[in-house]
């Protein structure tokens, strides 16, 4: 497993062509119903604050991934957990 956080993601996305962004959302939006997404689970805090927890898997490719986001009195970037061979240079 490769734990990705959101400046990794930032400096790689800087070096990429956009449009290959487009071409995964259009690749998820076409192949959305093979995915298997579990339920999100959520885990509340006292104060108010709390993480959502979202697991998704693509057998097809071998893929899986857990986006973790949270909403917290201080501000902080969220964390991806990814694994795909395709893209382990991230």
């Amino acid at each position: 497993m490769k734990i990705i956080d959101f400046e990794s993601v930032r400096n790689a996305a800087k070096t990429m062509d956009p449009a290959i962004w487009c071409d995964w959302v259009e690749e998820a939006l076409i192949h959305k119903a093979e995915f298997a997404c579990p339920p999100k689970p959520r885990i509340s805090q006292s104060d108010g604050d709390y993480f959502n927890i979202m697991p998704a898997m693509y057998e097809p490719e071998n893929v899986a991934m857990v986006k973790m986001i949270g909403r917290h009195g201080k501000v902080g970037g969220g964390t991806a957990q990814c694994y795909d061979g395709r893209y382990a240079h991230l």
